[in-house]
């Protein structure tokens, strides 16, 4: 596998786990799954990049290059965090209000 193709094959990966993602969030209000949407994908290829990193430091793996074990961590480490940011948010009445930042 040449470098395009393993970064083609990290995005969809990624792109995956936070499509899933908005199925974790059940009957929240649209404005919830919109803000996720635009705004956390950024914050997915944080986590799945510490997490790459972190095992390749471990391991002394020179590659950097994520494995099927690194999508795995990813995938509950995020569901575990949305299932905790849905549960704030069914314990407050959301709205989205003007010139907050989320």
């Amino acid at each position: 596998m040449n470098r395009y193709e393993a970064k083609s094959n990290f995005l969809e990966k990624v792109n995956k786990i936070h499509y899933d993602g908005l199925g974790q969030f059940g009957m929240l209000p649209d404005a919830a799954k919109e803000i996720y949407k635009t705004r956390y994908k950024h914050h997915l290829n944080c986590l799945m990049d510490g997490i790459v990193k972190l095992r390749c430091i471990i391991e002394k793996d020179c590659s950097f290059t994520a494995k099927d074990v690194d999508y795995v961590a990813t995938s509950e480490i995020w569901f575990k965090m949305i299932e905790n940011w849905k549960k704030g948010l069914e314990n407050v009445r959301f709205e989205v209000r003007e010139g907050r930042f989320y």
